[in-house]
């Protein structure tokens, strides 16, 4: 008499969806410290300090550093249970003080000469000193790409003169790349200048300023597969007329985000916060003489190369 054995078939239950569980490099994060926008999104912990490190007083002498102000970003990311993102800004706009070093060259309206020979090799060796310093921190998440233009975004007003050309562009992306192997490298949304760099190495990520103000197609374009190496990250977009919640959210799936902010988005305060180095808090922006203002994402998002 042989033996039946008696399968008992079990429909799963449902699994019950778990909480979002905050960490660091995924979530909101905080800039210039303007409170999160939804509330309810998971905080990363982590914070960005891309207005407050100026390029002067991380370098006031050629050659001599002061990496104070960095080692407080990342100690205050330390304490906020996150890590830090940073960003050395070269330059800022109309009216503002200098950002660069006093032995860099200066043009036309506190800019500096950016295609100059000392810019080049001065911010270069710099970044070489911040590498040889931070590279590899597990307090440091990511340091921008932030050599050329406006703020480090490679924003140029033509009032200004002539704009960092392509060619230094990647010398200074190389550089960077060359001190950064084991962190995550930012480009700003800005073409040519972020495909190539994007095209150098997988740690180089990309930021985008205008989540949910404008659509956004990947296919085709170097930014397409790079969050499966490197982080995408973003704030909400400034113009309240043109942002809404499907094409942020769109944005936020279609970009594969990591980590969005409310830095950007009103309300929000109206001073900038004052510099890490000497010297009062930072005026308001203004456009150059007979400009417009860089809005509405303070760069020039995915500009287009030169049509050859």
């Amino acid at each position: 008499m042989s033996e039946v054995e008696t399968l008992q078939l079990h429909a799963p239950g449902t699994i019950p969806a778990a909480e979002e569980i905050a960490q660091s490099g995924r979530g909101m994060y905080d800039w210039l410290g303007v409170p999160y926008d939804p509330a309810a999104w998971p905080k990363s912990g982590d914070l960005y300090r891309r207005n407050e490190l100026w390029w002067r007083h991380v370098e006031p002498t050629r050659g001599a550093y002061n990496f104070a102000p960095v080692e407080t970003s990342l100690a205050d990311a330390r304490t906020a249970g996150g890590r830090a993102g940073i960003r050395i800004m070269p330059m800022g706009n109309w009216g503002e003080p200098k950002h660069h070093p006093d032995w860099v060259p200066t043009g036309t309206g506190n800019a500096p000469l950016q295609n100059h020979t000392t810019y080049i090799t001065g911010w270069c060796d710099m970044v070489g000193a911040l590498g040889a310093q931070f590279n590899g921190d597990p307090r440091l998440h990511f340091i921008d790409l932030s050599g050329g233009g406006a703020w480090g975004e490679y924003y140029w007003d033509d009032a200004w003169g002539v704009e960092i050309t392509p060619a230094n562009a990647l010398t200074i992306a190389q550089a960077t790349i060359a001190a950064f192997p084991d962190t995550y490298i930012l480009a700003p949304a800005t073409r040519p200048y972020m495909d190539n760099a994007i095209a150098l190495a997988p740690n180089v990520g990309w930021r985008f300023d205008f989540a949910g103000g404008m659509p956004l197609t990947l296919a085709g374009t170097p930014m397409q597969d790079r969050w499966k190496t490197a982080p995408v990250v973003t704030e909400w977009a400034p113009d309240p007329a043109s942002f809404t919640t499907a094409l942020a959210l769109d944005n936020v799936r279609s970009m594969h985000i990591s980590m969005v902010s409310s830095g950007n988005n009103p309300p929000r305060p109206r001073a900038r916060p004052a510099p890490a180095g000497p010297g009062s808090a930072q005026p308001a922006r203004q456009p150059g003489p007979g400009r417009s203002p860089p809005c509405p994402s303070r760069t020039r998002p995915l500009r287009e190369p030169p049509t050859p």
